[in-house]
């Protein structure tokens, strides 16, 4: 629980818009995760968690933005929501992914080369930072941040399978999505 009392979840249901995500019959990921953020979201205002959803309708968002929503919104975690739809193999059940290590080494060297860093760090202007300081703060806070995220996922992971979720065989991952590359977020994608 942050100092000042207040909660904020930040749920992005995938893809929408012109992106439907997987597909199955008639049934779209894109409809089916904002479905289920809707429903997610209003459970958790039931037990006084602010909620903010990356999309409230079938809009295409862009993977950036969605990030950005989050530390707009002071996001204390991110949670983004996806499902698949495997026509081969044994895959099935859920996995959740939280940022690898390389990929969070590469996300920092792109976010210290654009030149509009404020979004980068909530509370820490970064755009007048050289490149050098604004790679240092953002590997502490990425050094602070990642072990939290590995903790989110574990908690999400756990908590599923405590409930009966069905759970990949390896429900904990670690992968370069984008919407993970929070430098001050604690994020996980659902899979």
């Amino acid at each position: 629980q942050p100092d000042d009392g207040r909660f904020t979840v930040v749920l992005d249901p995938g893809h929408g818009g012109i992106d439907p995500g997987a597909q199955n019959d008639e049934t779209n990921e894109k409809n089916l995760m904002l479905s289920f953020a809707q429903t997610l979201a209003d459970v958790l205002r039931r037990e006084g968690v602010e909620v903010v959803l990356t999309r409230e309708s079938d809009t295409f968002v862009a993977l950036e933005s969605r990030v950005a929503i989050a530390h707009r919104a002071g996001g204390d975690i991110f949670i983004s929501l996806h499902a698949d739809n495997l026509r081969q193999g044994g895959a099935k059940g859920a996995t959740v992914y939280t940022l690898s290590g390389e990929a969070a080494d590469k996300a920092t060297a792109q976010l210290v080369a654009r030149h509009d860093r404020s979004d980068v760090v909530a509370g820490a202007d970064l755009s007048q930072a050289d490149d050098q300081v604004a790679q240092i703060l953002l590997d502490v806070t990425r050094a602070e941040t990642t072990p939290r995220s590995v903790a989110l996922g574990r908690a999400l992971s756990e908590g599923m399978a405590a409930t009966g979720g069905p759970m990949n065989k390896r429900p904990q991952r670690q992968a370069g999505f984008s919407v993970l590359k929070s430098a001050n977020i604690p994020s996980a994608l659902i899979e």
